[in-house]
């Protein structure tokens, strides 16, 4: 990943070549979001930004990359993977932290992330980092919730 990214590979390339790597290892989808989400955001260096300029980075790269991640999502449980992965980036970085609801949004838009099941506030312990995320993300995650709602109903 770190190597598309420097060289501006294709995402059918580095596709080829992660799903690659998964076979020869017998790893699954979920095994290689993880290390894919990881890279994406240490490439954004976020820290050395400003506000404004985050959410703009994060977009960019996710419109950019977003269908790579979007490849490898293939079932609730990958999606928990990733949202696990951003969580946990989240919660160490301030940076990723103040703009956790813009980074949701864009995995939303690239279709690597697109159910919302468990995982409004509640789902996190009172006073947790992880419910002080889920909380700045309140109005996203329930905007996510009712739009299922609705195409379930439809």
């Amino acid at each position: 990943m770190q190597r598309g990214i420097e060289a501006d590979h294709t995402v059918e390339n580095v596709a080829l070549e992660v799903n690659s790597l998964k076979f020869a290892q017998n790893r699954t989808f979920a095994d290689c979001l993880q290390p894919l989400l990881l890279t994406l955001l240490s490439s954004l260096q976020l820290s050395t930004r400003t506000k404004k300029e985050r959410p703009r980075e994060i977009k960019r790269c996710l419109k950019r990359w977003g269908a790579l991640l979007g490849r490898f999502v293939q079932s609730q449980a990958d999606q928990d993977v990733l949202l696990a992965t951003l969580i946990s980036v989240a919660t160490e970085s301030d940076a990723l932290a103040d703009v956790f609801q813009h980074a949701l949004h864009a995995l939303y838009e690239c279709d690597a992330s697109a159910r919302s099941e468990g995982r409004g506030p509640e789902a996190a312990p009172c006073g947790s980092p992880t419910r002080a995320l889920l909380d700045s993300a309140a109005p996203f995650l329930t905007w996510l919730q009712e739009a299922e709602e609705d195409s379930e109903e439809d």
